[in-house]
């Protein structure tokens, strides 16, 4: 499978998200925390709890949640997690349990495998704060991806979508963990402080322009829309930009600074609730299914907040179906916003359609389905190889819903791997 990401992960991101129930929070701030408020930046913390050594922290993901195309939505959690209410109200039950009610200001934590029901409720921009520590990550190839462009009606609050992830090699804390979601504020500074964190810190500004400069990359410049993760250990200065403070949204996972690990216990890793039965896929939230033969193995399987997702792999080509709700837009328009995200993809360079022996681009479709062929180089770890990007957008509920079919393969095979697509596609039925 491709990896489009790194330790030092930075994104521009539009996506499609959701929310979770309750224990004590801590307030105190571990060291680590407590130097930089020290240090001049502002710290408001808003959800944090101490989990113990044994807690399996294999991904960091950070993302807002508002209310979906239809009021009641599922999710699967892997827990460890806690979600923190922005503002109205968080409805959530986990399955065959009452639902339990949060308002603004509250969160709620998740400590094991659970299929939850939510809602989220509001008149003011309703929305919700999720921190995950373990997560299925949805198209890891393209996960940059996020979905077409919902358009213009839905900026005028906080947009839902992840803030930040990452999930490769993680350097975490020796001993307990502080988790945390906090809002901080920067100040300017020509020259700011380097400092390492025990574990993994992401950054997703929301006002003023954020300057990230990590020893081993070039400095970055964030604005709102744009994030970065920075791994355990990796020193690293961050200050507002321009002669002006900036303020972001800042989570992750540091020492506690407590020698011992609380009482709490947290279950070892659980599976995932999954739509997949021998070689078919259900969506288990718009119904469609898909089915395969045995060349093909499944490699990521998720259903969170109106988006449900499947990927393959058959050891040359990654295939994703990945559903979202609340998209107004015809399948021709979904596919030509995707497309326009491609140069923006990091790594992604040299995107050029891919054309027929006569010079044609290879694209078509027609009222409910649209799709399009590029090429692209990718590089990372100055190592770059040439991939084809296969993208198909077919209508689920015109005007209400879309189904996205990704494919990359390795350009020199790609010829090769044009059958096997056709015949999952001749699998694919939507109602």
């Amino acid at each position: 499978m491709i990896r489009l990401h790194r330790i030092l992960v930075v994104g521009l991101v539009v996506a499609l998200l959701a929310p979770i129930p309750g224990a004590a929070q801590q307030s105190t701030l571990p060291p680590e925390l407590a130097a930089l408020a020290d240090s001049g930046v502002t710290v408001d913390l808003l959800a944090s709890d101490i989990f113990p050594p044994s807690v399996d922290a294999s991904a960091l993901r950070l993302e807002r949640l508002t209310p979906g195309p239809v009021a009641e939505q599922t999710t699967n959690t892997l827990g460890p997690e806690f979600w923190y209410v922005e503002a109205g109200t968080l409805i959530l039950a986990k399955e065959g349990g009452e639902s339990k009610t949060y308002q603004a200001g509250e969160r709620t934590l998740i400590l094991d495998v659970s299929s939850v029901s939510y809602r989220i409720e509001g008149s003011d921009c309703p929305s919700v704060i999720r921190l995950a520590l373990r997560t299925v990550f949805a198209m890891e190839v393209s996960s940059d991806l996020a979905g077409p462009d919902l358009g213009a009606e839905v900026a005028k609050c906080p947009a839902a979508g992840t803030l930040f992830k990452i999930g490769t090699d993680l350097a975490v804390p020796a001993g307990p963990a502080f988790a945390f979601v906090a809002r901080m504020t920067f100040p300017s500074e020509d020259f700011p402080t380097n400092r390492t964190f025990s574990g993994p810190v992401g950054y997703s500004p929301e006002s003023g322009s954020l300057g990230i400069n990590v020893s081993s990359a070039a400095s970055t410049l964030l604005v709102p829309g744009s994030w970065v993760v920075v791994n355990g250990n990796e020193p690293h200065g961050v200050s507002g930009s321009g002669g002006e403070p900036a303020t972001a949204l800042v989570a992750g996972l540091v020492a506690s600074g407590e020698s011992v690990a609380p009482t709490a216990t947290v279950p070892p890793p659980p599976t995932v609730a999954t739509g997949v039965q021998d070689s078919t896929y259900r969506s288990p939230t718009y119904g469609y299914s898909v089915n395969w033969d045995d060349s093909w193995t499944v490699a990521a399987e998720s259903s969170a907040d109106g988006s449900d997702l499947l990927q393959l792999n058959n050891g040359v080509s990654d295939v994703y179906f990945q559903s979202y709700g609340n998209y107004t837009g015809d399948p021709a328009a979904c596919v030509a916003s995707i497309v326009e995200q491609f140069p923006t993809r990091p790594g992604w360079s040299n995107v050029e359609p891919m054309r027929t022996a006569g010079g044609d681009p290879i694209a078509g479709g027609e009222t409910t389905r649209a799709y399009a062929v590029y090429t692209f180089s990718y590089t990372v770890d100055a190592a770059t190889t040439d991939y084809v990007e296969y993208l198909e957008c077919r209508a689920l509920v015109p005007g209400q819903s879309v189904l996205v079919v990704t494919q990359i393969a390795p350009r020199e095979a790609y010829p090769e791997q044009v059958e096997s697509m056709r015949a999952l596609l001749d699998g694919l039925v939507v109602p």
